[in-house]
């Protein structure tokens, strides 16, 4: 999974580990941290579209020309998001069984500054099996390093 829909996955894995502990072997995790203290709410809503636009930007977003209308829609569905995102990891659950690698850019302007990582992970997972930091400036790193991160999941499932 990918930054926020990391919370997506981790609900999932919620679910499959309430019926059978053993339902997922292993979760990677990409570009993606949860917050360093649960946040009851949505820091992203404060931010105007103006500056959410500059931020993404920043992390080196593959923006496409848009209509005016369609970054409106595509900033509302990054609002939702971002709001499961925050509410899942707010929420106060038992550590999910299978083990977290987690693989992120060593620039990406969303975690480079989570030396704590592996310690925030583990307060959602039993084990951080590995950590994986790419040598790239952005935050969509996986297509420019598609090589790196493939060698990656490759040695995860090894």
């Amino acid at each position: 999974s990918h930054c926020a829909g990391s919370a997506v996955a981790v609900r999932i894995l919620r679910a499959l580990e309430g019926d059978d502990k053993n339902a997922v072997a292993h979760f990677v995790a990409g570009g993606s941290i949860p917050p360093a203290k649960p946040v009851k709410r949505n820091i992203w809503r404060t931010v105007p579209l103006f500056a959410w636009k500059a931020m993404l930007k920043k992390a080196g977003a593959p923006f496409v020309a848009l209509e005016k209308e369609q970054v409106g829609d595509v900033y509302a569905r990054y609002l939702l998001d971002t709001d499961l995102y925050f509410d899942t990891f707010a929420m106060q659950c038992n550590k999910l069984h299978c083990p977290v690698s987690l693989l992120m850019s060593k620039e990406d302007v969303f975690t480079k500054k989570y030396d704590s990582a592996t310690m925030i992970w583990e307060r959602y997972f039993s084990k951080v099996h590995s950590v994986r930091y790419i040598a790239a400036d952005t935050h969509y790193f996986q297509s420019e390093n598609s090589e790196e991160t493939a060698e990656f999941l490759l040695s995860v499932f090894e």
